[in-house]
């Protein structure tokens, strides 16, 4: 018994001095205000960057008021606000509505939620679609239930919680009051920051955690008006409103304003500078590829041409030679036993750059990962696709993302909509697919796995650092951020503009023109194409000037072409033929209706490439 005693003081003694230790470790520098993930928030508004294994003073734990969980993009959250969760939780056994209540069975359409993907919480909702706010889910139920601020804690606890937040911990000034209970998608944003958020919460001797029983969220079901979304033991099921056996509640802050960059202000002249520039001629400015896409040429007075001409004004970068990575990574096995981590770095341990290493894995995953045809549940996540070696299109975006993260790179999963082939029409059906982004600085990598796997390694190059203004013809995503383009496009033009190839930038059309021109101009098409546009390419053909239509009607339209000598381009119409010169425009003003086509010849070898159909009539 003595030994015991012994050894139990010993044990004390020695978490005594850990702790100690730990609070004497030099903390990282505070801030004024929070401003990442993991920043641990005190109640007079300053910050305390989260590092791992710090321990907070005792001072420092009793003014603890919320560890920041995200940071809203714009997508999720007011772009630039940070988000903090609160540090303090529910007792058990709390309900979302009282039995019988007015909420227990009415539907709020303005919290539901409508899109759900059956998985592990930290992916379980689509980000980009649903119920993306829920500060003011509080608000809409007062609309719908006059009577809902009448008895709260009663009929709305989960709410009335939220609501009282402030004043049960005592917090003073903007923190009393605006603490609310976030949605699932928000629950989802914040699942993807949980090793940041548990590690703040480490340092506080805290026993809040994300790892919990069962957690409500502020979502209603959409198709069922008496249950709501939880999330429970990391996974997103629906639960009663009258009932959530072991059911937590936290709650979401919001701090600081949106984190805009202003533009530096003009330094101001003197009188002379001003003089000096009234007499001086203004120079031409470049035209600018947002704003003005088509450079036209100025019409002929008899030949007035088209507007939907596009002019390519921006050549595609050169890509980098991957040949070298691909080539090493192609040796690389692992078992289903090995850790997926281990993994990750052995894959990028030869490579520099964020996009070397993104393209490791990229290269390795489409050589060892099968296309799941049946589409199979365990094919969708990370420790399905690991342990059977087949992936759907989730399936391969969740692991590339998980090896991205444990090989150090930023990395997102993508969720939108895909147009299913180049035959689409407006009013279509889209499907659901997933993709990743991988960021380099600002820059936006974007890779589709699965869109390759299932082509061939012919597209390699296609899906992977995709350029963002040609990507964005095929695959949608509500995600500014993610859609990688100065002007993000809207659903509605998504769906009306055509399936356009992203091979085109192999005839030097940069996406970035291509997507401000279709911005620019609604009604603009595209022509049929007709043969590979690689082996077109392959000739040394760019386009400089192309009609982007379907249909040519009795206007005057251009065309114009840069290539080789050994190449001979023409314009086959109804009424004869028409050779291109390299680099000049050929203005064309159909005279009968049938096919306009546009040929390349090369060592006898012929491609029609576009077709058009003309009507005059």
């Amino acid at each position: 018994m003595l030994i015991v005693k012994k050894t139990v003081a010993m044990i004390v003694a020695l978490v005594v001095a850990a702790s100690a230790f730990a609070q004497k470790q030099e903390q990282p520098k505070p801030k004024k205000a929070p401003d990442a993930v993991g920043d641990i928030v005190f109640k007079d508004g300053t910050a305390l960057p989260m590092q791992r294994g710090m321990m907070l003073t005792d001072e420092q734990r009793s003014n603890v008021v919320a560890v920041i969980a995200f940071v809203g993009d714009g997508v999720v959250g007011k772009k630039g606000l940070v988000y903090g969760l609160g540090v303090e939780r529910s007792d058990y056994y709390q309900t979302w509505a009282a039995k019988d209540s007015f909420g227990a069975t009415t539907q709020f359409d303005a919290i539901a939620n409508t899109t759900q993907v059956k998985v592990a919480a930290k992916s379980a909702f689509d980000p980009n679609s649903g119920d993306i706010d829920g500060s003011d889910n509080w608000d809409e139920i007062c609309k719908a239930d006059p009577n809902a601020t009448v008895k709260p804690a009663t009929n709305y606890p989960v709410f009335n919680y939220a609501n009282n937040y402030g004043k049960r911990n005592n917090l003073k000034g903007e923190l009393a009051t605006g603490w609310y209970v976030p949605t699932v998608t928000e629950f989802t944003v914040i699942y993807n920051n949980m090793s940041d958020i548990h590690a703040a919460i480490a340092s506080m001797n805290k026993e809040v955690s994300l790892y919990e029983t069962a957690l409500w969220t502020s979502s209603q079901c959409s198709t069922d008006p008496t249950k709501v979304y939880a999330i429970s033991t990391t996974n997103v099921s629906l639960a009663n409103k009258t009932y959530l056996a072991g059911g937590h509640i936290l709650v979401l802050h919001t701090f600081g304003k949106a984190i805009e960059e202003e533009p530096p202000k003009p330094a101001k002249k003197n009188e002379k500078e001003e003089k000096k520039e009234v007499k001086e001629e203004p120079k031409p400015e470049a035209p600018k590829v947002e704003k003005e896409p088509v450079v036209q040429e100025k019409p002929q007075q008899d030949k007035p041409q088209s507007a939907l001409i596009f002019t390519a004004a921006n050549r595609p970068e050169a890509k980098e030679n991957y040949s070298a990575i691909d080539k090493e990574v192609k040796t690389l096995f692992f078992k289903s036993s090995d850790k997926i981590s281990d993994a990750a770095k052995k894959i990028t341990a030869s490579s520099q750059t964020t996009k070397q290493k993104a393209r490791a894995l990229f290269t390795w995953i489409c050589n060892n990962v099968k296309f799941d045809k049946e589409n199979k549940k365990e094919s969708g996540t990370v420790k399905g696709v690991w342990a059977t070696g087949y992936a759907t299109s989730q399936g391969y975006s969740l692991l590339f993302k998980q090896m991205a993260k444990d090989a150090g790179l930023k990395a997102d999963s993508v969720s939108g909509e895909i147009k299913k082939s180049a035959t689409y029409k407006p009013g279509d059906a889209l499907e659901n697919h997933f993709w990743n982004v991988v960021y380099d600085g600002k820059t936006p990598i974007i890779i589709d796995i699965s869109m390759t796997v299932a082509n061939g390694t012919d597209y390699v190059s296609e899906y992977f650092d995709v350029d963002p203004g040609l990507f964005v013809f095929s695959h949608f995503t509500k995600s500014a951020k993610a859609q990688g383009l100065d002007k993000a496009v809207a659903k509605k033009l998504f769906e009306e503009i055509p399936f356009i190839s992203l091979r085109l930038e192999n005839l030097g059309v940069s996406g970035k023109d291509v997507v401000s021109f279709y911005q620019s101009h609604k009604n603009a098409g595209f022509p049929e194409i007709l043969s590979q546009i690689k082996d077109v390419a392959d000739m040394g053909v760019k386009i400089n000037k192309l009609p982007m239509t379907r249909t040519l009607g009795s206007e005057s339209y251009v065309f114009n072409f840069e290539f080789p000598q050994n190449v001979t381009i023409q314009l086959e119409t109804p009424k004869g033929n028409q050779k291109l010169t390299s680099g000049k425009d050929l203005v064309y003003a159909p005279t009968a209706n049938g096919n306009v086509k546009v040929t390349v010849t090369k060592s006898g070898k012929a491609y029609t490439i576009f077709n058009y159909e003309s009507k005059v009539q």
